[in-house]
């Protein structure tokens, strides 16, 4: 019996929500159809397709940066895998932070974005002079049209939805008491299982920031602080997303603190020291690596 055998899942609805986030742009490049039949007329063949970047030299490179920085900040520090459909485990002990988080980054995007909407009449006519034959209209919103622009805004997306829990008590149907009480245990599998799946995320997140660690002296190139950045970051979401009690799982957390609070940084950028502190930090890692199962 593991230790998760041992949690009451029912717990998981109060313990934590599922969040789904949603971003969406409109595409960086698009196909030049009229250039494309011409060049598989001329080419005698259709496996060749030719693309354009019809908003190339805007402010949607910096909008889609922003929004894969945000999607990948959620899902590596505030929140855990759940299912495949785009939900996510949020523990409540990180609510607050994904709350502050998030509308941090929101302001920035509608910033982002008010000035994107304020340069559409420049995009278009760039666009005009720069795309020459390559040039269709329909790629733009009209200008001079409101109900253009804010329809070709529309596309952009940057939004979150929170949903509960499953729990295995929550069933109002017309079935026999058997088939209940099947729902019931088989929504506790599911739940038991994706709790498993979370669990053993922060353990493979724990397993590359030692690795990066244990490699740290072959490396000629390594971002040391970013390495700490995310060996902290896991560390803040083991305090708070550990809802199976692993204590093994704490343990790593507690051998990972000890190495971040005992690793001089600036002796790992300075040339004259940072060949012994990585040898140093190399061996920490080596030690917590073998001491767990991975």
């Amino acid at each position: 019996m593991t230790e998760l055998d041992n949690i009451d899942v029912r717990s998981l609805s109060t313990s934590a929500l599922l969040v789904r986030t949603t971003f969406g742009s409109p595409s960086k490049t698009k196909k030049a159809k009229e250039k494309t039949a011409e060049v598989q007329q001329e080419e005698q063949t259709t496996a060749v397709t030719v693309n354009k970047t019809p908003y190339k030299g805007t402010r949607l490179i910096d909008i889609t940066k922003l929004q894969t920085a945000v999607r990948q900040h959620i899902n590596d520090v505030l929140t855990l895998p759940w299912e495949n459909n785009g939900n996510r485990l949020l523990p409540m002990g990180l609510y607050e932070e994904f709350i502050g988080y998030w509308g941090e980054q929101k302001t920035e995007y509608d910033e982002l974005l008010k000035q994107f909407k304020g340069d559409i009449p420049v995009m278009v006519m760039k666009a005009q002079n720069n795309m020459k034959a390559l040039y269709d209209p329909n790629d733009y919103p009209d200008p001079n049209c409101e109900m253009s622009i804010n329809s070709f805004m529309g596309r952009f997306k940057f939004d979150y939805t929170f949903s509960p829990v499953p729990e295995a008590g929550h069933f109002i149907v017309d079935v026999g008491e058997q088939a209940i009480e099947d729902m019931k245990s088989e929504i506790v599998k599911i739940n038991r299982d994706r709790m498993e799946l979370g669990r053993d995320s922060l353990w493979a997140k724990g397993y590359d920031i030692l690795k990066q660690w244990q490699d740290m002296p072959n490396k000629q190139q390594v971002k040391e602080t970013t390495v700490h950045t995310h060996a902290l970051g896991l560390i803040n979401m083991i305090d708070k997303a550990n809802m199976t009690g692993d204590s093994n799982l704490k343990a790593l957390r507690d051998d990972l603190q000890e190495i971040v609070d005992s690793t001089n940084i600036d002796m790992l950028r300075d040339k004259d020291c940072r060949k012994k502190e990585k040898g140093l930090l190399s061996k920490k890692a080596e030690e917590v690596l073998s001491k767990f199962d991975f």
